[in-house]
């Protein structure tokens, strides 16, 4: 199935009603994601669509997501059709959906009251943004320390990757005189996405989630890539060390004490440390290779798996009891309410939706926002 621009008209009743009042904006929001990807596109378009008191037209623009992606743009809506596609009636929500780039290009002198970015804009016309008018941009990650939506998966500038550079620094010229929310990856880290909001979700939908959750769990970012350093230990560590800090502390620090000097452990840390092909200068191997065997063991506590060889992948070929380890995992998560992947996009559209301001969205609000998270959907506001 291909998909380029598909429209849905209003319906006559609402998919999911409500009694909650609404936020209309007379001008569309635009979002732009990168569906397929991450687990964290999909539940804020969920939130988005079956829990927010938004009443505003949606577009909805499918990018082509980080440098080297293998997902295109269509396949980006065909994984949101799957989604979101109403059983009943057979029909998507309300929006227009766009995965054809190209066209952007003839869209001039369009006003959006809001623009959401929660992924990379590869592959979107710089003059798009060059012919239109936004009133905010919210930004999930920050401009002055480059993030995954921005340039950060991209390889270091030359003849090559020529092309891929221009196209961003033109984007930016542009959107830069366009005020800016930014929703820092520092903060996003700090407010998760918890087994209480997983519960709120449709059945089916939470089965989706949760998986592509444990598919995530269980694999590391592949060590050739230009990124794998900085996710691994700047946002895969602290994120599964978090679905222990909770009631399953206890049993977790009886678990790691038998487990940390395992010397299959420490050799499949090691190994994978020595594959990562980026690594920053002044890079502290035994710091690294300490945390990689904390997350290791974390791995396989919450699972009952083992991992089979150093390339720390998903899947039954590399994670010895990968297919039962996925209802061990469920069990622990739902019964401990574990912090599963940092709430990132959701709070993004969170924030876009109910306007938060920037100094509303700083790190020592990161127990108030994630508890306005857990309210927005147990009490659908």
């Amino acid at each position: 199935m291909s998909f380029r621009i598909f429209t849905v008209a209003p319906a006559q009743k609402p998919l999911a009603p409500t009694q909650r009042p609404v936020h209309v904006d007379k001008d569309p929001i635009i979002i732009f994601t990168d569906v397929g990807e991450e687990i964290d596109d999909e539940i804020a378009l969920f939130w988005l669509y079956h829990f927010s008191k938004c009443n505003t037209k949606r577009i909805i623009v499918f990018t082509e997501g980080v440098a080297n992606a293998t997902i295109t743009p269509s396949d980006r809506m065909e994984i949101f059709t799957k989604y979101f596609t109403n059983q009943m009636t057979g029909n998507l929500p309300d929006g227009t959906y766009i995965a054809d780039l190209s066209f952007l290009s003839t869209v001039k002198g369009q006003k959006f009251s809001k623009m959401l970015q929660i992924a990379p804009l590869r592959g979107v016309p710089p003059e798009f943004f060059r012919d239109n008018e936004f009133g905010t941009l919210y930004l999930m990650g920050q401009r002055h320390e480059p993030s995954i939506n921005t340039c950060k998966s991209f390889p270091r500038q030359d003849d090559a990757s020529e092309a891929l550079w221009t196209e961003y620094e033109e984007q930016l010229s542009h959107l830069e005189r366009v005020p800016t929310i930014e929703i820092g990856t520092a903060l996003s880290r700090r407010v998760p996405f918890t087994g209480n909001i997983i519960d709120q979700l449709d059945e089916d939908f939470r089965e989706a989630i949760l998986k592509k959750a444990y598919e995530q769990f269980v694999g590391r970012v592949p060590a050739h890539l230009p990124f794998c350093y900085g996710v691994t230990f700047g946002a895969n560590y602290p994120t599964l060390m978090a679905y222990v800090l909770g009631s399953l502390k206890p049993q977790f620090e009886l678990y790691n004490d038998k487990v940390l000097q395992a010397q299959r452990i420490k050799t499949l840390a090691n190994d994978f440390y020595d594959s990562i092909t980026k690594k920053p200068n002044g890079a502290n191997r035994d710091e690294d290779v300490q945390m990689l065997i904390s997350m290791i063991s974390v791995v396989e506590f919450m699972t009952g798996g083992l991992y089979t060889n150093e390339t720390l992948q998903n899947g039954a070929s590399n994670f010895k009891g990968y297919e039962q380890g996925f209802y061990a995992f469920c069990q622990k998560v739902m019964e401990h309410n574990c912090s599963l992947t940092p709430a990132y996009d959701l709070l993004a559209m969170f924030a876009m939706v109910n306007n938060i301001p920037q100094d509303q969205l700083q790190i020592e609000n990161a127990p108030a926002l994630t508890q306005q998270l857990e309210d927005a959907f147990i009490h659908r506001c």
